[in-house]
């Protein structure tokens, strides 16, 4: 079994140093899991990490320095 928590990689980028970090998912229900995770891992530092529902065709509502992407390909079966 191979389970990844959801918005690790974006964790991972604000606990490097990343200045502001956005993580998104485009469910609602992955975006409450979202929040929790920062919530937990950064108790005193959260400012610069945040969580937002996004699907791909939305306009981005910023500019990023960098994207990473983990799971974004879905085909529902």
């Amino acid at each position: 079994l191979l389970f990844s928590m959801p918005g690790l990689p974006g964790l991972a980028a604000a606990k490097l140093g990343a200045s502001s970090t956005l993580i998104s998912d485009q469910t609602s229900s992955v975006v409450q899991i979202l929040e929790k995770n920062i919530k937990r891992n950064f108790v005193s530092d959260a400012n610069h990490v945040a969580a937002l529902q996004y699907s791909w065709n939305d306009t981005l509502p910023k500019q990023f320095d960098l994207v990473l992407g983990a799971d974004v390909v879905y085909q529902q079966v």
